[in-house]
């Protein structure tokens, strides 16, 4: 039991994913009076954000000395930050940061957001210098994000009381991006480096009330599945399923609850029990790895339970399910090679990931039986992410060419360079979208073939399995002889 509850306890952490999020502006530009950037502000109200960062990166090119120009590189910053061009945000944040005609305020929430950057990329001593750049005081809400990049800092010191220490104990005032930080945190504390005070922090995070935010909902499901796991691994399975049975049904983390919550019956030699979690898991229609470790605990319950029959039918399933999917995913890699991947996550959808909800398997095509299991990679959801942003950019560049041939009309003239700059500009964004396509292809194939390897461990597992309860079998009708 020990090593499968280890397994156990490493999947949690593995596949609870590192959350990343970005807050929502920091500045009011209610009051802005320059018109560049109250013409970019109402493009972005009209919901075309594209166009309202692109009329401010032109005014910036051609230097222009309105006098926002650093509210107008901050609004740049934030909406290439919030499309995951860090780099180019990072340039403009330092811009506006180290301006000495801008105001103080605005140069603290830059430096402040800066430092989040580079905690995100893993630069915490970077963050903290950028952190020591603050001068004035910062609201409530920023003092909470100033904490938690101070403590990551600390942890990644090798500080982990400090660390602890530097945790704001109110929730009330933080903002979502500081309530993410923190799971990451008590995350660390708890899965790395064994700590109590991991589980404290996460256990915070596990009461928040979530029932107006579907991001909160989705970080308390992580925060109890990462208690609830951590739990399983010490044997404490009542207080385990505390946790696990607060997870939400209907999405796909679900599939981990069901796992878990079978073990928390397992550990207690309630083998019936564990059955009701585990049989319900192995008979959802999505794939999942839960899923396959379901296959194999069902007949190992049945097993414990002696009813060998049962043990050996189940054994014999899990055998042809673990056979048919390795074989299946060799199909689905020869698809996915071609344009299956493309026609299947190129729906258009203001939400990255709001068309995965709503999703159906579709048997008639082999790669979409294993999406799921492409959306339980964290490399692959944001390669997707940025794919997606590309389509967004490929629109937004495609309407362009009306503003030239508009142009055009109303000048009663013809612009032959701004048809070649959107060429250009149209062969760039397409190339950077076939580049990131081939990149998601390759993540899907690599994430089939790891799958494949596992199916073989699971196939030995399954054997050995199923040899061992034949001989169970064998003996227990040769002891009633």
């Amino acid at each position: 039991m020990k090593s499968r509850h280890s397994l156990l306890i490493g999947t949690a952490f593995g596949a609870l994913l590192p959350l990343l999020t970005v807050n929502a502006a920091e500045v009011d530009y209610s009051n802005t009076t320059t018109t560049t950037l109250g013409h970019a502000l109402h493009l972005a109200a009209d919901g075309d954000d594209l166009a309202a960062v692109a009329t401010l990166l032109m005014a910036d090119k051609k230097g222009s000395a309105e006098p926002e120009s650093d509210a107008s590189r901050f609004y740049i910053a934030e909406t290439l930050r919030s499309r995951g061009v860090m780099d180019e945000a990072s340039r403009y944040y330092l811009a506006v940061a180290n301006d000495a005609g801008a105001k103080q305020h605005l140069r603290d929430v830059a430096w402040l957001t800066y430092a989040k950057i580079r905690h995100e990329q893993g630069d915490h001593a970077g963050a903290l210098v950028a952190l020591q750049n603050i001068k004035k005081g910062l609201s409530d809400t920023q003092k909470g994000d100033f904490a938690m990049i101070k403590a990551h800092a600390l942890l990644a010191a090798g500080k982990p009381q400090e660390a602890v220490d530097a945790v704001p104990g109110n929730l009330k005032h933080g903002s979502q991006w500081a309530l993410y930080q923190r799971y990451n945190l008590g995350g660390l504390l708890l899965g790395e480096q064994n700590n109590k005070f991991g589980a404290a922090i996460l256990h915070t995070l596990s009461e928040i009330d979530s029932r107006k935010n579907p991001e909160l909902a989705a970080l308390k499901d992580q925060a109890n599945l990462a208690l609830g796991y951590s739990l399983l691994k010490i044997s404490k399975a009542s207080k385990a399923r505390s946790y696990l049975q607060q997870v939400r049904i209907n999405n796909l983390l679900s599939n981990m609850a069901l796992l878990g919550m079978g073990w928390s019956y397992a550990i207690e030699q309630n083998h019936e029990k564990a059955l009701v979690y585990w049989l319900e898991l192995e008979g959802r229609p999505l794939k999942s790895t839960y899923q396959y470790e379901a296959s194999l605990a069902i007949p190992y319950a049945f097993g414990q339970a002696r009813a060998f029959n049962q043990s050996i039918n189940y054994y014999k399933t899990a055998l042809n399910r673990f056979e048919g999917d390795a074989a299946a995913m060799n199909a689905a890699k020869n698809a996915l090679g071609s344009t299956g991947l493309a026609a299947l996550i190129n729906g258009n959808s203001s939400d990255e990931f709001a068309w995965i909800n709503g999703w159906q398997p579709a048997a008639s095509t082999p790669e979409t039986v294993f999406l799921p299991l492409f959306m339980d990679s964290p490399n692959f959801q944001q390669a997707l992410k940025s794919y997606r942003t590309l389509l967004a950019l490929n629109n937004y560049v495609a309407s362009i060419k009306g503003e030239i041939v508009a142009y055009e009309t109303r000048s009663n003239s013809t612009a032959p360079e701004l048809h070649q700059q959107h060429q250009q500009l149209t062969d760039n964004v397409d190339r950077a979208i076939q580049a990131q396509l081939a990149t998601l292809q390759q993540l899907a194939i690599d994430i089939l073939t790891s799958y494949q390897n596992q199916l073989g461990q699971y196939l030995q597992q399954a054997r050995f399995g199923m040899a061992q309860i034949i001989e169970q079998a064998t003996q227990n009708r040769g002891g009633k002889q």
